[in-house]
């Protein structure tokens, strides 16, 4: 057996696992140890190769558990869930049905928002589904622009930072692009940081946030047979209450997400504290956030006094610690209390243990592939191409993740193409946070690309029978398009990657 041949079947074996539908960490891992094992039977790799694996234990520990990195991952997934489960995105979108014009970009804006201070897609678009989609299609909006709007409104939260895609971008860009300079023989290579890539980011996603809002209120207006009658009946005092308390509710949800969304990102961006600090404030913000809006009246009576006491103490003792972990505890005796903490933490930890047994997976995969030689292989068949413009090479990449966004989703593309062709691609002299924005432009697509976008199942699960699957696979191409005109414009203007 040759090193191709070995690089084909771990290859088709990767693939053959993730459509299988087995899980995706599981899959990984059996396909590069069946890999090696064949390679070990017919000769190609001696027996000793197989002493690489010793470096697992390194790597799980050093690498991904006490990765600073991927340290807020956890951290932001229990942010999202504790304001998914505190009921604040309900409160926020749920006077949005009674608007008319203004909605299609207002579900846009909203989407926006809740990217910045959820970072969740499922979360996002779950609510959005819930609670505008309906108000859409009552409104007149076909049935195929409501939902498509609604998917890729819900799916912005993976460019606008802080974003899961951001962060494993992030740490697996750093490592390959480190490791390829000092192969390279530059030992002083610019730091590719969480932080940087979300500064980077941040213009791309504005741009693409305008862009689908202006098709919104353009491209999707209401038909006015649908709208209510400036004749029509008024409602009752009753129902004018509920509906006041519903826009309080939804302007202290706003001002609530609006206060975590620039704290947590202008943090990060102004230098306050790195990604890993950034997601400890937003979990207590998160956390504050909840407790106020499901705790009874008496309890958020204590809780604004204990914030009152904690902020004269931040202000005028050296305690800051001591009372940040203080609200933390009070806020989570409140949510125990209500019966919310298990539910947020049960959220977190599971999307928690899937991403990092992925990322272990990833890793014995990645390890599997240079045992056998296909790092050499890949890089001999794509040197050629880097030599004659790496732009070149990267719009490679950057086709065949679009073409594997069909597919797959975004972290099993990362982990299948990043470790074979990063070593190559950054040992070039590109820009790795362009680098990086731009695949994060591209695995966007992903979350909307027929049939496997994951928008696409959390929308068809949560939407009206009438919204069928062929009408949202429809809906959705003039948002990839947009996606593909943002992705056209970092390429040929660097300029919108922040610095």
């Amino acid at each position: 057996m040759s090193p191709e041949v070995a690089l084909t079947i771990l290859v088709l074996l990767a693939i053959a696992a993730l459509l299988s539908g087995a899980p995706i960490g599981l899959g990984l891992s059996g396909a590069g140890l069946a890999t090696v094992g064949l390679a070990w039977l017919t000769g190609l790799v001696p027996a000793s190769a197989l002493l690489a694996y010793q470096v697992l234990p390194d790597r799980l520990l050093d690498g991904i558990a006490f990765n600073p990195t991927l340290l807020a991952i956890p951290l932001f997934l229990l942010m999202g869930s504790l304001l998914q489960t505190s009921g604040l995105i309900e409160d926020l979108l749920r006077p949005l049905g009674r608007q008319s014009r203004a909605l299609p970009p207002s579900v846009v804006a909203v989407g926006g928002l809740l990217g910045a201070s959820t970072g969740v897609v499922g979360a996002s678009v779950t609510a959005l589904g819930l609670l505008t989609l309906p108000a859409l299609l009552k409104r007149g909006l076909a049935t195929s622009a409501a939902a498509g709007l609604v998917a890729a409104a819900g799916a912005l939260g993976q460019l606008v930072p802080p974003s899961i895609v951001l962060l494993v971008l992030a740490d697996q860009i750093g490592q390959l692009y480190t490791t390829a300079q000092y192969e390279a023989g530059n030992f002083a290579p610019d730091v590719v940081s969480a932080g940087q890539v979300f500064t980077a980011a941040l213009g791309p996603a504005l741009v693409l946030i305008l862009l689908y809002g202006a098709y919104a209120a353009l491209a999707l207006r209401p038909i006015p047979s649908r709208l209510a009658s400036p004749g029509a009946i008024s409602p009752g005092q009753g129902h004018q209450a509920r509906r006041r308390r519903q826009r309080a509710r939804a302007l202290l949800a706003f001002f609530g997400l609006t206060g975590l969304a620039f704290t947590v990102l202008g943090g990060i961006l102004l230098g306050w504290f790195p990604p890993s600090d950034a997601a400890v404030v937003g979990v207590v913000l998160a956390s504050l956030l909840a407790a106020f809006r499901r705790g009874t009246k008496a309890q958020r009576i204590v809780l604004a006094l204990a914030m009152a006491a904690g902020a004269i103490a931040w202000g005028l003792l050296d305690i800051k610690l001591y009372a940040g972990l203080a609200l933390l505890a009070l806020a989570w005796l409140i949510l125990y209390r209500r019966g919310l903490a298990a539910a947020a933490l049960d959220r977190a930890i599971r999307l928690t243990g899937v991403i990092f047994f992925i990322l272990l997976g990833a890793a014995v995969y990645a390890i599997s592939l240079k045992i056998i030689g296909g790092d050499q292989v890949v890089q001999a068949s794509l040197t050629p191409l880097l030599e004659r413009d790496p732009r070149l090479l990267l719009a490679a990449l950057l086709g065949l993740m679009f073409l594997m966004g069909f597919f797959f989703e975004f972290l099993e593309i990362v982990v299948i193409l990043l470790p074979a062709v990063g070593p190559v691609l950054f040992a070039s002299p590109l820009d790795p946070l362009w680098v990086a924005v731009l695949m994060a432009l591209v695995l966007q697509t992903s979350f909307l690309t027929p049939p496997f976008g994951v928008a696409l199942f959390y929308l068809k699960a949560v939407a009206p029978k009438s919204v069928t699957t062929l009408a949202l696979y429809r809906g959705v191409w003039p948002f990839v398009a947009l996606q593909g005109l943002v992705i056209a414009l970092v390429w040929y203007w660097p300029a919108l990657v922040l610095r």
